[in-house]
């Protein structure tokens, strides 16, 4: 931009006034010709072409180094966000593998616990499997959810692309600015649209992004929670036994269990309700910052006035805001007294 009508802008600040030939003769004319192999006019003189031809090889040659250097922070800043988006993705990868291989190991236990003949650790393993499964499936919808998010910030490096291209586009048609100035103010003029329109959107695309992945943390974390207390307390209904006779034991801890896990998947089954209530609503916000751009930029979504109930902290503490049966596993109260 600092370099602009850097050519024949500089060659005429710096150049002699030109000297008219008044009265040329043919000889003359015949030397001129022989001297210099390119036309010249009355009104253009020697000194004025070599002025113009010295300044502007400068000028281009500048303006080259110039494109060369300028273009290395930009090319690294995009290399460094390719990487870090390459990185973060290496996650949703792992976290489907681990599912995996935790859904065979349960399934291998259950195997083993089947042909064990003890009823005790039976059950509660065979419990412990439809854990693991409920487990491994929020492991992967936790995956789908991240690389979902993860692809919103890919789009900015698409968004950095086209802020770049149009850059470079403007470099060149600024160097070529004597021929085509139209060209040029019509690139000045894309570009800072394109520059303007991708920040708008950058910002809210890394907004959402990032805020996806939070959340999707945040109900990973309490569905791991509600899963894993379960585990525990199933856990507890094993006989911790001392001076009995095991054989004369009598297991009836079936119906606790089962009890159990039916209420921790009715809690589960709420969270998802919720997390797909505000999915929904994400999913809506594109369509109401494109018809309205000016309160968008000024003041909080509109979805996130519309949440908020009575008795609920104001956002972004609490984005969802769930009721207090949701957030409150219902516990058996016969698991907690049954003792043996």
């Amino acid at each position: 931009m600092n370099g602009r009508r850097s050519g024949p802008t500089t060659a005429d600040r710096y150049c002699s006034p030109p000297i008219t030939a008044t009265s040329p003769n043919r000889n003359e004319m015949q030397n001129r010709k022989l001297l210099f192999p390119f036309p010249i006019s009355f009104n253009y003189t020697v000194s004025q072409h070599l002025t113009a031809v010295f300044y502007g090889r400068r000028t281009t040659s500048a303006s080259k180094l110039s494109q060369i250097f300028g273009s290395n922070s930009e090319r690294t800043s995009t290399s460094s966000l390719q990487s870090g988006l390459q990185d973060l993705g290496a996650t949703s990868k792992l976290a489907t593998k681990i599912a995996e291989s935790q859904l065979r190991g349960a399934d291998l236990l259950e195997r083993w616990a089947r042909d064990s003949q003890n009823a005790a650790i039976d059950d509660v393993m065979h419990q412990t499997s439809q854990l693991f499964r409920m487990f491994s499936e929020k492991q992967l919808q936790f995956a789908k959810d991240y690389d979902h998010f993860l692809k919103q910030l890919h789009k900015i490096a698409d968004a950095e692309k086209l802020v770049h291209d149009a850059e470079k586009k403007l470099q060149f048609l600024e160097d070529r600015e004597k021929k085509l100035k139209r060209e040029i103010q019509k690139a000045e003029r894309v570009l800072n649209e394109t520059r303007a329109e991708m920040e708008v959107v950058k910002m809210f695309r890394f907004r959402h992004g990032m805020q996806g992945i939070a959340d999707s943390y945040r109900a990973f974390g309490k569905n791991c929670q509600a899963i894993f207390d379960c585990h525990r307390e199933i856990t507890e209904l094993v006989p911790a036994v001392a001076n009995e006779d095991v054989r004369r034991m009598v297991y009836d801890g079936v119906p606790i269990t089962r009890e159990r896990v039916e209420n921790l998947r009715r809690f589960l089954i709420q969270v998802i309700c919720a997390e797909l209530t505000i999915t929904i609503n994400r999913s809506l916000e594109p369509e109401t910052a494109a018809f309205y751009p000016p309160a968008r930029r000024r003041s909080e979504p509109i979805r996130s006035r519309a949440r908020i109930s009575q008795g609920t902290p104001p956002p972004p503490y609490t984005p969802s805001a769930p009721n207090e049966e949701q957030m409150i596993p219902v516990f058996s109260s016969s698991a907690v007294k049954h003792q043996y």
